[in-house]
């Protein structure tokens, strides 16, 4: 209970937010507490069988094919349900249900609330979801039918009038639920999405969340009533703040992620008319995966990329509108929505898509929010093999996160650096800078206008003058110091950067601008230089 209690009633709720946001904040680094006297009990034997291959927690197993415990079995169906899904349906149970069916009559029940929850992809009639509601009509009383992520939720409706429409209501809710899945094959596994990543096969895993929420609940109304600045943040204000922050993390996040795809395997059969243009734009990708009882036997299922090509002359020309759209009901998305909502977000997918969904994920977000100076995102990336245990990345790009936010937030941490997404004309490079010096460098690459052998010497040059001045800290002055000493640093590495530079042609517009962009970007240069080198392996 705070001291002042008359300050945090509702008249002051940007207060009582403020302070239940710092609870909160206090209480996740200590969510095991509870947990402790479990843990330290040891009163009665217990003999378990296996080890959980995800959360690492001992349990009994129902048969030998089992590698997950009950609890984390029941999560990865419930994952699978959801993914994807765009129809939602709320059953409230009666008295007469027996709960011990609802395994398999639903994704996730509540037995003490007499709730059960399913999940459903309907693509031209709802005649699924009627056989579902029929099936339980004299065990509940009540049913809502939710459309996921579209506001054309009576889309079916007129298909339910032999039940009961008193029982039947229908609605829309929005949901993170991009998952990439393949039509026949069911979910990709995060090592096909490593491979889909140009070069290395390599998975990205990037974590994010929104800047000093508390404050911005607390304190973000307080001017906006003239001499009213208690009565300013008001229970609807900030209750239309947070449902805003939570339409865009959990339902516009679906629309960022729709970008990034690649094609199923029947996306040839639609150009079979015209192969040799198919074969023009179209790159064939293998996605294989090792089986874990054979070594030598691999299933393989085939996509295609869109050559987005910086050489239009090479790969012919750009899509039509009217191919695109025809050919969009082949598309696999390549961002894995782990978790979205609220105000953070996990991600997994391809390194290369990853990067370039964080950068398209603020860019929108920014939008969103009128470009607020004081409403910002922090993240942190990391890049893994994809059989590195993803509890561990995952924790590993916590970390990054917080040194984004340790060092004055509103930063990417990628690379083994803590970056601003917008340096705003600062000495300091930014994300959007190196990255773009880093496509020039691979295009001229690609274009045989400059050699790997350049491109990698500008990094032995970097980790003569600037590697000791790197890597991540977490704390603002800190940072500051470090990266005030880069841009006034040494210049001694021009004259050998120029040297390095004599295989390229000086009268060309090519070498210009890696002389010109190296000799700027060269305090950062790690940046464009490991995404360059991970793209051309």
């Amino acid at each position: 209970n705070p001291k002042d209690n008359e300050s945090y009633d509702l008249n002051n709720f940007g207060k009582l937010m403020k302070h239940l946001t710092d609870l909160l904040a206090e209480d996740k680094k200590h969510k095991f507490v509870d947990n402790l006297k479990d843990v330290f009990n040891f009163d009665e034997e217990i003999i378990y069988d296996d080890i959980c291959s995800v959360c690492g927690k001992l349990y009994n197993k129902e048969n030998e094919d089992d590698f997950l415990c009950p609890s984390c079995k029941s999560h990865e169906s419930l994952g699978q349900k959801v993914a994807n899904s765009n129809y939602m349906i709320k059953v409230f149970l009666n008295d007469e249900y027996d709960f011990k069916d609802a395994k398999k009559d639903f994704a996730f029940s509540d037995e003490c609330l007499k709730v059960g929850y399913n999940f459903f992809r309907s693509y031209k009639s709802g005649s699924d979801l009627i056989k579902f509601i029929e099936k339980l009509d004299s065990f509940s009383d009540k049913f809502e039918v939710i459309k996921l992520n579209d506001t054309d939720f009576l889309e079916f409706a007129n298909e339910f009038d032999d039940l009961s429409l008193e029982k039947v209501s229908f609605s829309f809710s929005f949901i993170g639920n991009t998952v990439p899945k393949y039509p026949k094959e069911g979910p990709l596994y995060f090592e096909h999405l490593a491979q889909i990543s140009k070069g290395a096969n390599k998975l990205g895993v990037l974590k994010m969340d929104v800047d000093d929420l508390g404050m911005i609940f607390g304190e973000g109304f307080k001017y906006t009533i003239k001499n009213s600045p208690d009565s300013a943040s008001s229970i609807s204000r900030i209750s239309t703040l947070s449902t805003q922050l939570d339409l865009f993390f959990s339902g516009f996040i679906n629309i960022i992620a729709s970008e990034f795809y690649v094609y199923d395997e029947k996306l040839k059969k639609f150009f079979e008319n015209d192969l040799d243009f198919f074969k023009l734009n179209f790159d064939e990708i293998k996605l294989e995966l090792q089986n874990e009882d054979k070594s030598e036997d691999k299933t393989t299922i085939i996509v295609y990329i869109y050559l987005k090509s910086m050489e239009p002359e090479k790969y012919g020309i750009d899509l039509s509108e009217e191919i695109k759209d025809s050919i969009k009901g082949y598309r696999i998305p390549t961002i894995h929505i782990n978790y979205s909502g609220g105000d953070d977000l996990l991600v997994l997918g391809p390194y290369d898509d990853i990067i370039e969904f964080s950068i398209e994920f603020r860019n929108k977000f920014k939008q969103w929010t009128c470009n607020n100076e004081s409403i910002n995102l922090s993240g942190g990336i990391n890049i893994v093999s994809s059989k590195f245990p993803i509890g561990k990345a995952v924790n590993m790009s916590e970390t990054y996160l917080e040194a984004s936010k340790s060092c004055g937030k509103d930063k990417l941490t990628l690379f083994n650096e803590v970056l601003p997404w917008d340096a705003k004309g600062s000495e300091f490079r930014d994300l959007n800078e190196l990255l773009s010096f880093g496509f020039k460098l691979e295009e001229y690459n690609s274009q045989n206008k400059l050699s790997k052998g350049i491109i990698y010497s500008m990094l032995y040059l970097w980790k003569d003058y600037f590697e000791e001045e790197s890597g991540i800290v977490f704390n603002q002055e800190k940072w500051e110091e470090v990266n005030f000493k880069k841009c006034n640093g040494t210049k001694e590495f021009v004259p050998k950067f120029a040297y390095r530079l004599r295989d390229m042609n000086q009268n060309t517009d090519e070498y210009k601008t890696v002389l010109k962009e190296g000799i700027k970007n060269m305090p950062w240069i790690k940046i464009p230089i490991s995404w360059v080198s991970l793209r051309m392996r």
